[in-house]
């Protein structure tokens, strides 16, 4: 997902993205790359104005009632908690969408997938969160760059 995005905004004339990344290769576990931060070169403010709103338009959340459909979908594939009757179970819905509210939309339906492949029963909010935090965050950072790009691009011609 973010890949795709990073190399369409790559392909914007006069706009270079490139990602400042750690590698750790710890002995006892597979290797950690870290996003540290996006460095950005502009030599066309057109092509940074519409990488911030290609950016910008990639965090918009998914409804509500769309979020709370998935979430009923997926209530339907994993075992619900013994006694919960229909009013906890909105109530359950109701509560994991006000929090998978606030992140991309993409993501979310990407986390509701992944949970419903991997949890047999019905998952707190911590099994969507794992799926979604990391890679919100890549966005997040690459909004911040385009961001204080614009800032200094913006301060330089005043």
């Amino acid at each position: 997902m973010d890949k795709n995005l990073v190399t369409s905004l790559a392909s914007l004339p006069g706009l270079t993205i490139s990602s400042v990344e750690r590698t750790r290769f710890p002995r006892d576990a597979d290797v950690q790359i870290t996003l540290l931060r996006y460095d950005v070169h502009v030599t066309d403010e057109a092509s940074l104005d519409r990488a911030l709103n290609a950016v910008q338009a990639s965090l918009t959340p998914l409804p509500d009632k769309q979020i709370g459909e998935q979430l009923t979908m997926l209530a339907t594939l994993v075992v619900k908690p013994a006694g919960e009757t229909a009013k906890d179970q909105a109530i359950r819905i109701k509560s994991l969408t006000a929090q998978l509210i606030k992140y991309p939309a993409d993501i979310v339906l990407y986390a509701v997938q992944k949970v419903g492949e991997s949890c047999t029963f019905w998952p707190a909010y911590a099994e969507f969160h794992k799926h979604i935090e990391w890679r919100v965050e890549k966005r997040r950072k690459l909004m911040e760059a385009l961001t204080a790009k614009k800032v200094a691009l913006t301060a330089s011609s005043q």
